[in-house]
C-alpha cells in the first residue's frame, strides 16, 4: 500500500511520511483539535504514536498538484469489512482550499469504494465546524446522528455530527463535485 498514490487535477494524494508528522502536529495544534476523538495531542510524539495505530486503514498526504507542496491529511479508520463501513478524517492547512479540498475527498471516496468492500463512509464533525459541515453535505453526505455535547473544544461542549455517505448515493450524484 506505500506507493499508493493518486492524481487530480489539482491535488495528488500520495502515503504518509514520517516527515510530515511535523506538518499534522501543527495542524492539530493551530486549531486546538482532539485527534480522532477523545485523544488530545500534546506533543510531537503523540502524533507519531497515534498515526502508527493499526486502527488506521488508509492514510495520505494532500499535495498541491502543481507545486507538490503539502496542504492537508486524509485518512481512513476503523474500517469494518464485514459492516461494510469505514471512517475518514482531514486536516487542511487552509480554509483557501476548497476546490482542491472537494477534488481530494471525491478521489479519497472514489478510491474507497471502489478497492474495498464499503456500503458506506462515515465523518464526525463538530458542531462548531460549519464549514467542514457544508463541504460533506455538498459530496452528499447526509446526517445521521447527533451527540448532544459530545465534543470539548476552547472551554465549551459542542455537539458531534455524525454524517454518512452510501455508495450508492455518491455514484448517483453523476459528475463528482
Amino acid at each position: 500500500m506505500n506507493d499508493l498514490s493518486l492524481k487530480g487535477k489539482l491535488i495528488t494524494l500520495s502515503p504518509l511520511d514520517v516527515q510530515y508528522f511535523e506538518n499534522i502536529y501543527k495542524w492539530i495544534l493551530n486549531n486546538d483539535i482532539e485527534f480522532l476523538g477523545n485523544v488530545k495531542i500534546k506533543q510531537k510524539s503523540d502524533v507519531y504514536k497515534i498515526l502508527s495505530d493499526t486502527k488506521f486503514h488508509i492514510q495520505l498526504l494532500m499535495k498541491s498538484s502543481n507545486t507538490g507542496t503539502v496542504i492537508g491529511y486524509i485518512c481512513s479508520y476503523n474500517f469494518s469489512k464485514l459492516d461494510g463501513y469505514t471512517y475518514i478524517k482531514t486536516f487542511i492547512e487552509s480554509n483557501e482550499q476548497e476546490p482542491e479540498t472537494i477534488e481530494a475527498y471525491n478521489m479519497f471516496i472514489n478510491y474507497l469504494y471502489t478497492c474495498f468492500p464499503i456500503r458506506k463512509i462515515y465523518v464526525e464533525i463538530c458542531s462548531q465546524n460549519s464549514k467542514s459541515l457544508q463541504e460533506f453535505k455538498k459530496l452528499g453526505f447526509k446526517l445521521e446522528a447527533t451527540l448532544k455535547n459530545d465534543t470539548f473544544f476552547n472551554g465549551k461542549y459542542f455537539d458531534k455530527n455524525i454524517l454518512a455517505l452510501y455508495k450508492k448515493d455518491f455514484y448517483k450524484q453523476g459528475d463528482l463535485k
